[in-house]
């Protein structure tokens, strides 16, 4: 054999048994022999903060609401605070049961000018129970609010010789003599023309159907006093910053003073004693909200919740009858004309003849 095939030889057997012995330690554990019965390492321990007691959001912390207690590393939260001095003199931003452990990210400074973003500002609105969802409505939420209110609409009625009003009520004068029925001289006589037609009753015109038949002309209102109401989503997306409930009152610092206990609550509401929503808004929503909150003009602000990681705008049309009875989304139904029986009579039949005294009552109903 030649020196370089021999060279080649010794060290292909050289690699050979370097991986053989390679993968000896690797199937022996590296040459190290284990203890099946050795303890597994327990967790570390570590400090953290608990509630002593029960307490209420946003109440000022003391020492004597804290404990700390050991845990295993494992079972502490990520955010855990690790000792009282860190949250002395701070509040916590929801309900603490006893026993709960606090956390950094839910401690806050005392007051609600810390909470408030910039560019936004608190505004405060007094809610009922309903809006308030029975109590279901907590701090983070994010709202809506809906206006209600009903507005006074006064539409002329343009003629060539003057804008009259459409609610005024249309008085024609006659001579002053008056006429044989006994009448005043401000009755309307079937000779009378002018620009206003006086259909009398009973007769048919085709150009002036009833109200409700096809090709009438009507405006549609409810018993507001000849208010015409409307609905709309006015301010969408606000967060609540605090739900302030009816009762409750905070210090200057702004923290937690006093509640409502059991049945405390004040059996009638009004400003002062219903509960309240401070809303972080813009400067022109508080605007809005200030104006909304007009009781005497019957303004109301339902306020309606949305759902978790919903902050989608949404464009609605709003609500008046007019839209309730004309868009095909409600279908509101229109009122029709009904044609009465000439007497009542047509319609009882023997039944109004066995009813003492009918016959008196229809004389007196049909003179």
């Amino acid at each position: 054999m030649k020196g370089g095939s021999k060279l080649f030889l010794v060290a292909g057997v050289g690699l050979a048994i370097v991986a053989i012995g390679l993968l000896f330690m690797g199937m022996s554990g590296g040459g190290k022999k284990t203890d099946a019965n050795q303890p597994e390492t327990k967790p570390e321990n570590v400090t953290v903060v608990q509630a002593a007691m029960a307490i209420p959001a946003h109440t000022m912390l003391k020492a004597s609401d804290l404990i700390e207690v050991k845990m295993p590393s494992t079972d502490a939260p990520a955010d855990a605070v690790k000792s009282t001095s860190e949250v002395l003199n701070f509040s916590y931003r929801v309900p603490l049961a006893q026993g709960q452990t606090l956390l950094k990210t839910q401690t806050e400074q005392p007051g609600i000018r810390n909470d408030i973003e910039t560019g936004k500002r608190a505004a405060s609105i007094p809610v009922d129970e309903v809006s308030l969802l029975s109590g279901l409505v907590q701090d983070g939420d994010y709202v809506d609010v809906v206006f209600h209110a009903r507005l006074d609409l006064v539409r002329f009625l343009p003629t060539t010789l003057a804008e009259t009003p459409e609610d005024t009520v249309y008085k024609y004068s006659g001579d002053d003599s008056g006429d044989n029925s006994g009448n005043d001289g401000g009755s309307v006589t079937a000779a009378q023309g002018g620009p206003i037609m006086w259909i009398p009753a009973g007769m048919e015109n085709i150009t002036h159907p009833a109200t409700g038949d096809p090709g009438s002309k009507f405006y549609i209102r409810d018993a507001g006093d000849l208010l015409e109401p409307v609905a709309k989503v006015i301010i969408q997306d606000v967060k609540v910053l605090r739900v302030v409930r009816a009762g409750e009152s905070f210090a200057a610092d702004g923290t937690l003073g006093g509640q409502v206990v059991g049945g405390d609550a004040p059996a009638q509401a009004d400003a002062k004693s219903m509960a309240h929503l401070i809303l972080q808004v813009t400067p022109e929503q508080a605007e809005v909200l200030t104006f909304i909150q007009d009781a005497e003009n019957q303004h109301t602000y339902p306020v309606v919740v949305r759902g978790k990681d919903d902050h989608e705008q949404v464009n609605t049309t709003g609500v008046t009858f007019q839209l309730l009875a004309t868009d095909e989304q409600w279908m509101l139904l229109w009122p029709q004309t009904v044609t009465a029986p000439k007497t009542q009579a047509d319609n009882q039949g023997d039944e109004a003849d066995a009813t003492p005294g009918a016959e008196a009552s229809l004389e007196a109903s049909n003179p």
